[in-house]
């Protein structure tokens, strides 16, 4: 047991030595993470099904991947929705790319229809060391997003 404890402490020492003399983690601008449509994708007595549009801007001279989506959306200041999805994307250098995240619940939307969703985007860092890292769970880059508002009535 000593012995596994020390391995890993070695190696969690020689990595974070490593990190600090190569900059290969550090060297890059975060994202940024906007909503640029909130909309109702589809309703029905039992459900309903919200879209939300995030752009992300990546202000690298590098591309971007992005790994994860964690968010929730809250109705009228209660959680209704909470998850997990795979971005799916790679933002190419010096751009910007909308992901799309739906957000579904049982029953319709409130009277008054105002939300907030908010959440954190996870991405890599092109370096084989950060891939590595990420996948540890020990370097996870990642930026947040939030945002309120009122959706518009659903066009018949």
């Amino acid at each position: 047991m000593t012995h596994l404890i020390n391995t890993r402490l070695a190696a969690g020492l020689f990595t974070i030595a490593l990190m600090l003399t190569s900059g290969g983690c550090s060297r890059h601008m975060a994202p940024q993470a906007t909503l640029v449509s909130a909309a109702i994708a589809d309703q029905t007595d039992q459900g309903t099904v919200l879209d939300f549009g995030i752009e992300i801007h990546n202000p690298n001279a590098f591309q971007l991947p992005l790994r994860d989506v964690r968010y929730s959306l809250f109705l009228n200041g209660q959680r209704v929705f909470s998850g997990t999805r795979s971005a799916e994307s790679t933002v190419t250098r010096g751009s910007s790319q909308t992901i799309h995240l739906p957000a579904s619940f049982v029953g319709q939307l409130p009277p008054n229809r105002t939300y907030t969703i908010d959440g954190r985007i996870y991405y890599s860092t092109p370096s084989a060391l950060a891939d590595v890292l990420f996948d540890a769970n020990i370097y996870r880059p990642s930026v947040t997003f939030k945002h309120s508002g009122a959706l518009d009535e659903p066009t018949p």
